[in-house]
C-alpha cells in the first residue's frame, strides 16, 4: 500500500482540494461542478477567443476523472482515491490535467500566469481572494513576479506527490477548513 494512502497530512490536503472543486456544495464531483467553474470563468472575464478551449480544457479533466456525463459522479472519497491511483500509476493524469490548468489560468496567454490570473482563478473556485497572494508567492520560486509554466508543474508535481506537510502545500487551495 502506497504511503500517500494512510498519510494523514496528504489525505486532508486531497480532501480540501475535492472540497474546492465541488464548487456547487452539494458533497459530491460531477459535471455541474465544472460547468459552476466554467461559468464563475467567463463571468470573471475570460476572453472570448479562450472561451471554447476553457470548456474543452474543463471538460477534459472531467473526462479524465470519469465524469463523462451529468449522470456521473465522485464522492470526496472517490475523488480521493482517484487522485491516489493516477499518482501511483503515473499515468500521464496529473501532467495532463495541470497542463490544461495551466492554460486556463494564463488568460492573456503569455506564457505565465501573473497575480491577476491567479486571483481570477481563486475566485473561479471560490477561494477568497487574499488567499491568492500565498500561495502565488510559494510557486513563483524565482520571485519574478509571474508564476512560468515550469514553476507550475513543479508545484504541481510536488502538491500531488508528496506527503510532507510543507506550508504551501497547505495553502494552494485556501488554508484548510
Amino acid at each position: 500500500m502506497s504511503e500517500l494512502r494512510t498519510n494523514e497530512f496528504y489525505l486532508k490536503k486531497i480532501y480540501h482540494a475535492a472540497k474546492v472543486i465541488d464548487a456547487d456544495k452539494d458533497g459530491v464531483i460531477t459535471r455541474a461542478d465544472y460547468d459552476l467553474m466554467i461559468k464563475r470563468y467567463n463571468e470573471l472575464g475570460m476572453p472570448e477567443e479562450y472561451k471554447q478551449e476553457l470548456s474543452d480544457a474543463m471538460y477534459g479533466m472531467c473526462d479524465s476523472l470519469g465524469l463523462t456525463d451529468k449522470t456521473k459522479s465522485l464522492t470526496y472519497d472517490e475523488m480521493v482515491q482517484s487522485w491516489i491511483e493516477n499518482v501511483e500509476n503515473a499515468g500521464g493524469f496529473a501532467t495532463d490535467v495541470h497542463d490544461k490548468m495551466f492554460r486556463i489560468i494564463d488568460t492573456n496567454r503569455d506564457g505565465s500566469i501573473s497575480l491577476k490570473e491567479w486571483e481570477i482563478h481563486c475566485m473561479a473556485l471560490s477561494i477568497p481572494v487574499e488567499h491568492a497572494k500565498p500561495s502565488f508567492k510559494a510557486m513563483d520560486t524565482d520571485g519574478d513576479g509571474v508564476i512560468s509554466r515550469a514553476e507550475f508543474m513543479a508545484y504541481w508535481y510536488e502538491f500531488s506527490h508528496t506527503s510532507e506537510d510543507k506550508l504551501h502545500s497547505s495553502i494552494l487551495y485556501g488554508p484548510f477548513q
